[in-house]
């Protein structure tokens, strides 16, 4: 096993960070995230981190939930996304949008970013279903917090 170190010293192309269960990719105009492969795998304390297999049915209903705001709301999100499996690892991957840093706006653009969140806040809160999940859509994934066997302050 490999620690979290050595995978971020070796990073392949486009590779912004390895973390503990997952790598993030910004590669042209696609931002991905991919699960780690068992090879990647870390070990931490003698004891090694095991992804959580929900993983593709998680980025699956994240995915899905893109699609479904797209569809239903006016907040601005990436306009494209896909999952996949290749050579033992799952990727989401949407479209990489270019943004400014909140640090580097005028105090009257940041106040202009605050109304406009708070405008999608009300847009998300407007959102009603009678049905667990993602409207339309029947994969249910429950967030990793309730499946987890780990007490919440662990988490």
């Amino acid at each position: 096993m490999v620690t979290n170190q050595e995978l971020n010293d070796r990073r392949e192309p486009g590779c912004s960070v390895v973390l503990a269960d997952k790598k993030y990719f910004h590669v042209g105009c696609w931002f991905m995230k991919r699960t780690l492969r068992q090879h990647e795998w870390q070990s931490v304390s003698d004891n090694i981190i095991v992804p959580p297999a929900t993983y593709p049915q998680r980025w699956s209903n994240d995915a899905a939930i893109l699609r479904f705001l797209r569809k239903e709301t006016n907040i601005p999100l990436p306009p494209a996304e896909c999952t996949f499996e290749d050579d033992g690892a799952f990727y989401l991957q949407t479209q990489y949008v270019d943004g400014v840093s909140m640090k580097h706006l005028k105090q009257e653009e940041k106040e202009q970013v605050a109304i406009e969140l708070e405008q999608h806040v009300a847009s998300l809160r407007s959102l009603r279903s009678d049905t667990p999940g993602v409207p339309g859509e029947s994969l249910l994934c429950p967030p990793q917090r309730v499946t987890s066997n780990q007490p919440m302050e662990d988490q």
